[in-house]
């Protein structure tokens, strides 16, 4: 996002035609009162431009930062969807999940399509008492780590548990 600042050749005119206007009401007008009263509405006018330039400057600056904000949002939203690691958002207090990352989901739902909250609880309770765990989610066996300053329960694939033959 560009930021929109003045021209310097823009107040390089409006000075040199200030200039103008000035020299011309000193020399042929003889009455100080009114060079006096347009020596005041140029200076107002300048102090105008300048707090206007100022002010949409200082919002073109939030702008930018909201949208650089936005852009990091997104990428992180992404990343935390796409990224073959269960996420899971907890409330610490009570112990509910909040969110849940689509490979979260695809890794803690039952044959029917449903989350198996019974597991999934206890995997909550047993991973709060003790921060590193290994827990068997199906067929697959994960290291459970549980980021609690910010109540994030994450899944990192372990090893394949192995089958009776």
């Amino acid at each position: 996002m560009k930021k929109n600042e003045m021209n310097p050749f823009f107040i390089y005119l409006f000075v040199g035609i200030a200039f103008i206007i000035m020299t011309v009401l000193v020399i042929f007008l003889q009455n100080n009162l009114v060079t006096i009263a347009c020596l005041f509405f140029l200076m107002v006018a300048f102090l105008l431009l300048f707090y206007f330039q100022k002010k949409s400057y200082q919002k073109t600056e939030i702008e930018q930062i909201q949208y650089v904000n936005h852009q990091a949002e997104d990428s992180l939203s992404s990343l935390l969807e796409q990224m073959p690691v269960g996420v899971v958002k907890l409330n610490m207090e009570s112990s509910e999940i909040e969110w849940f990352n689509p490979y979260a989901e695809l890794m803690l739902t039952t044959e029917d399509g449903e989350i198996d909250l019974p597991q999934v609880q206890e995997i909550i309770k047993t991973s709060i008492s003790s921060p590193g765990i290994y827990a068997n989610v199906g067929e697959k066996r994960y290291a459970v780590h549980l980021d609690r300053n910010s109540g994030v329960l994450y899944f990192l694939t372990f090893l394949e548990s192995t089958k009776p033959q």
